[in-house]
Order: structure tokens, then C-alpha cells, then sequence
């Protein structure tokens, strides 16, 4: 008789498991075979700008080659594959794309080519090799696995989530998005709020006392399981600030299975509706991780980035974007992966993460640089004033290359302004840790609220 039971749960939970690939994994891994769409081009003068800030700003260029070709030796990287990687850096396009490749785009290629062999100290050799570089809105995008019962796992994170952050004060605001979500999300049903914005659910903590003069912050994260990561910090902003908190779900890099991200467009238009429902005219932005790409956004945008006062990023992925991915220049040196690089692994594998990763996120659109931090700009691009700038970086960090973003915003800048008017942005490194593990300890959680909180003070 036991061995009937056993036998019909096998039974149920092999169906469900077919059920669930056939019905929601495999509709999800078939938009990763779509191409990118790619936001509208530069032009040759923006082009060559970008080039030359980047190559500025580049401490090794056989390093940051090396790099970008997976570790390749030098001597392996020829013209025919540096045009490879610098048509989809700079020109949005495959090598085999010259339908309409102008003379112009040709004279900046060349340009840029000349560029690196002076850098280089030395001509690059003709010809192509078998090196590969990484060109992440061309390259396939690779997912393992997420099984039925991984997402069983989300659910009830996600129900925990929304318990805890419901407990320490925060109102819940569903978005029509959620309808589209697995696994479900029966808290929808739970709220009285509705988002104004149909793609952007969030957690809302209103202002402690209407006379209070703080900004109120927004706070993006990154990739993970969502929110869970931050209750501990979001709950110590919110005692600590009394500022109003909005923190904005991003459910495409939550381990779900979702509808596409929103488009910079999109996003903004969005995002705007979001503040001006709870009528926020100025605010502070915080972010951690994958949140520093929609801060770029933000920051970038004529409209908006005027309204930012304040800006504090943990870890943030998106300052220096040029340089290539640390982990990948870990890998190529042979040093050892730790149990933290199988976790970058394991999420960058994800669906959604890989689909948000391989698609929708385009370098130049979210390069950060340290002036789109300090400087407060309005619509036409005139300096009205400066904003307060706090960026808290892990010295073991396996992504970002913490030495060259801390001597980077730590260098004096010609036209750049900060809480001291001297050119300075407040870095704070927290020297044995990983990425985002400033949020595990509490130590490093509530110095992190404290910097936080002393940068978006009014």
C-alpha cells in the first residue's frame, strides 16, 4: 500500500513537471532565441566621444583586450577580430551587417583601430585567429534548468518576503504586470494599492512627519530572489531616515518567469508615474547592483535627472562599463572560483536574468560616468548645481573591478562637484567582502544605512 502511494506521488509530480516545461519553461526559453533590439544609434561625433572617454579611462589596454576576448594572448588578437568586437560595441551590429555600413562609419573604425595600436604601442596584425570576444546582445544566451520545485522554493520566498516587509511598515502596490508572473503571486489579491504604473509593482513607506525636509529615496535592486535580500536595509533606512521609500520590484531579474523588461522608454515613463502619484518632485536614488543600470537611466534622461539630489550605490555594475567583466578576467588568470563565482553562475543562468543580461541591457545606454553622478543637469544640458554622491564598493568583488572604479572616482575631476566642492565622490570600500554581501552581515548592513542616510539628508 505504501509503495502505491509512493508510486502516484512519483506519478502526480512527474506530471506536474511536464505540465509546468511544456506550458511555462519552454514559452520562456523560446523569446531568447529573438534578437535585441538595439536603442537608436549614435552618431559619428557621439561615437567618437564615447571611444575616447573610454580609451581615457582604460588603465591597460593589452588587459582590458585580454579581457573583453576571454583571456585570449595578444598576439592572437588581429584587425578582422578587433573590428568583430568594436562593430558591436560601438556600431549595434554583426560583422556580416554592411548593408548599409557608411564611408563615415568606416573612416570612425578606422579611427578607433588607430586609437588602440597607439595605446597598444604597436600595429595589430591583419588578418583573423580563432580568438572570440564577448559580445553579449550577439552571443547565444545559456540557461540551465530551473526545475518545478525551484519555484515552489520562490513562491514561498516571495510570500515571506512580502510578510516581512508588510510588518516593518511598507505599503504593497501591485502592478497588472503580476498577472503575467510564475510562480503566482496570490498578494495581488491581498492590497488595497494599485501602481499607477502597469509594468512597476513596489513597497511604499510614507514620509514619518509631513514637516520633515528629507528627500525621499527610490531604491532598485539587483539580481536575486527579489527583495528578501534587503529587508534588513530597507527596514533600517526607513527607522533611521523617515524619509519616504519607495523600492521598486524588478521581476525579470528575480528568478521568475516574466514578461520581458521595460525598454528605456518605457521605464522612465513609468518611473514617473510612480513619482508622481505620490507627488515626489525631487528624490534620492539608491541601488544596489543590476539597480545602477536603471539609475543610468534615470541620470541620463533630460527630464528627470534634474529631480535627483542624491545618489548612493552598493556595488554598483554600471560605473566604468567599459572595462570587461571581472569574473571573466578572474577565469582567464586561472585564480580560483570560489563558491561565490558558481553563485554569479547559477543566477546569470537563470531565464530571466540571462534574457535581461544577453537582450535588453546595451553597455553605452548605462555607462556611468562620474560627472552623470555629481553634476545636476537639466533639459538642455545646463549645470544647475551638484548632488550628493555616495558609491560603498567589495574589495573581493568577483564582478565589478573595485580597484579601477575606486582610483576612478576617487581622482580629482576638472568639472566635477560634490558635497565638498572638491571633486571628490564619498567611496567607501568594505575590504573582505563579495558582491552584495554588505548586506548579510550587520555590521556592514548599518553602515551602509548610515552612509546612505547621511548622503540623502536634505
Amino acid at each position: 500500500m505504501e509503495d502505491l502511494f509512493h508510486r502516484h506521488i512519483l506519478t502526480l509530480s512527474l506530471a506536474a513537471e511536464g505540465l509546468f516545461y511544456l506550458l511555462a519553461w519552454r514559452p520562456a526559453q523560446a523569446r531568447l532565441r529573438l534578437k535585441a533590439v538595439y536603442p537608436p544609434p549614435l552618431t559619428s561625433p557621439q561615437r567618437r566621444a564615447l571611444f575616447e572617454k573610454c580609451i581615457e579611462n582604460m588603465q591597460s589596454p593589452e588587459r582590458y583586450l585580454q579581457g573583453w576576448f576571454l583571456g585570449a594572448d595578444l598576439q592572437d588578437i588581429r584587425r578582422e577580430n578587433l573590428r568583430e568586437f568594436i562593430m558591436w560595441a560601438f556600431f549595434d551590429r554583426e560583422e556580416t551587417d554592411f548593408g548599409d555600413w557608411s564611408a563615415s562609419e568606416e573612416q570612425d573604425m578606422n579611427y578607433f583601430i588607430n586609437l588602440i595600436e597607439e595605446r597598444l604601442g604597436k600595429t595589430i596584425e591583419p588578418g583573423r585567429t580563432p580568438a572570440k570576444s564577448l559580445r553579449l546582445n550577439i552571443d547565444g544566451i545559456h540557461t540551465t534548468y530551473r526545475s518545478l520545485a525551484w519555484y515552489i522554493v520562490i513562491f514561498f520566498v516571495d510570500q515571506f518576503t512580502h510578510v516581512a516587509l508588510w510588518f516593518h511598515g511598507f505599503q504593497y502596490f501591485t502592478a497588472e504586470s503580476n498577472r503575467e508572473v510564475f510562480p503566482p503571486r496570490p498578494q495581488r489579491f491581498l492590497t488595497a494599492h494599485q501602481s499607477e504604473a502597469p509594468g512597476l509593482s513596489y513597497w511604499y513607506s510614507p514620509q514619518k512627519d509631513a514637516d520633515d525636509t528629507n528627500v525621499p529615496i527610490i531604491f532598485f535592486h539587483g539580481i536575486g530572489v527579489g527583495l528578501l535580500t534587503y529587508i534588513r536595509f530597507l527596514a533600517g533606512l526607513k527607522k533611521s531616515n523617515g524619509a519616504g521609500i519607495i523600492a521598486i520590484e524588478t521581476l525579470p531579474i528575480s528568478f521568475r518567469l516574466t514578461s520581458s523588461p521595460l525598454d528605456r522608454v518605457e521605464f522612465l515613463r513609468q518611473v514617473n508615474l510612480v513619482l508622481d502619484h505620490h507627488n515626489w518632485d525631487t528624490f534620492a536614488i539608491a541601488t544596489h547592483s543590476y539597480g545602477s543600470v536603471q539609475a543610468a537611466h534615470i541620470l541620463h534622461s533630460p527630464s528627470m535627472r534634474s529631480r535627483v539630489s542624491a545618489i548612493a550605490m552598493v556595488d554598483p555594475v554600471t560605473i566604468m562599463l567599459h572595462l570587461p567583466p571581472w569574473l571573466i578576467i578572474s577565469l582567464a588568470a586561472s585564480l580560483a572560483v570560489q563558491m561565490s563565482g558558481s553563485c554569479v553562475y547559477f543566477a546569470s543562468t537563470d531565464p530571466g536574468v540571462a534574457h535581461c543580461l544577453g537582450r535588453h541591457l546595451f553597455w553605452r545606454d548605462t555607462i556611468i560616468w562620474k560627472d552623470d553622478l555629481v553634476q545636476r543637469r537639466g533639459s538642455d544640458g545646463s549645470k544647475i548645481g551638484n548632488r550628493r554622491v555616495a558609491v560603498m564598493l567589495s574589495g573581493q568583488d568577483i564582478i565589478v573591478d573595485v580597484p579601477s572604479v575606486a582610483k576612478y572616482l576617487e581622482s580629482r575631476g576638472q568639472d566635477v562637484l560634490d558635497l565638498n566642492g572638491d571633486g571628490k565622490v564619498l567611496v567607501k570600500v568594505f575590504p573582505e567582502l563579495d558582491h552584495a554581501q554588505v548586506f548579510d552581515y550587520r555590521a556592514a548592513c548599518d553602515e551602509a544605512i548610515d552612509i546612505v542616510t547621511s548622503c540623502c539628508d536634505a
